[in-house]
């Protein structure tokens, strides 16, 4: 009598734990579609952090082309909106191969995204010079322009504070798109749309992939329950000798 009771509580928790998947997953699909694009933001996320450092390296090799293919026409540099070539120009008076300078990222990079489009990436740099060697709390702005990612600001906090200037992104200047026709347009929007159907897609298959395997070893350990309980009650006489 206890193993049927068992066994048909065994069954039933194998119903609702499928039912609770079957839940779950069409909360995790909706959720995957709806969060498509923040995933994508993550990409940038990634991009960004290799132009961080390929920025930092660009000083220590003084390699001022580098800058000029990661700055946009018009900067936020250290308090002032300067153009490419100004901020290029400043960076080579200070940046002379017969001068000692080593720059290092110390810190975790930290990103906030604004309304307007632009992210601010934090971070700490240790800068070394002939004189000194000093730590500055500081920060990059990017922007997208026509896909690109492009450096539009330039500081540290020790020059915000210095200067008494409060950071706001809003009066920078922002480089614009090039102006896309309407076919052009509609054409992205459809890939857009083609992407998140895909990847969509492709999240649903694995989430039934893993609901099967689990029904599968969830089945496999019910049927071993099973025998492990027709052993323990079976009748001695069947025991052998």
């Amino acid at each position: 009598m206890r193993f049927k009771e068992n066994r048909k509580f065994n069954a039933n928790c194998l119903r609702l734990s499928s039912k609770i998947f079957v839940i779950i997953v069409s909360i995790a699909f909706f959720d995957a579609l709806n969060c498509l694009g923040a995933s994508l933001r993550w990409a940038d996320k990634i991009i960004i952090e290799g132009m961080v450092k390929d920025w930092s390296e660009a000083h220590n090799h003084w390699d001022l082309e580098k800058f000029s293919l990661m700055y946009a026409d018009d900067v936020y540099f250290y308090c002032q909106q300067l153009s490419k070539q100004k901020c290029i120009s400043l960076k080579s008076t200070l940046l002379k191969p017969n001068e000692i300078f080593n720059q290092k990222i110390i810190s975790k990079i930290e990103y906030y995204q604004y309304s307007n489009g632009v992210t601010l990436v934090s971070f700490t740099k240790k800068v070394k010079t002939k004189r000194l060697t000093k730590e500055y709390p500081s920060y990059l702005l990017f922007y997208k322009q026509n896909g690109k990612l492009l450096i539009v600001g330039e500081g540290d906090r020790i020059t915000d504070k210095n200067l008494k200037i409060k950071l706001n992104v809003n009066t920078i200047t922002l480089p614009k798109d090039d102006i896309k026709s309407p076919k052009e347009i509609e054409r992205e929007q459809d890939n857009g749309f083609g992407l998140k159907l895909l990847l969509g897609l492709l999240i649903l298959v694995f989430l039934i992939c893993v609901f099967f395997l689990l029904r599968y070893f969830s089945s496999k350990k019910l049927e071993e329950s099973k025998r492990w309980k027709f052993r323990q009650n079976r009748p001695h006489f069947f025991a052998r000798n």
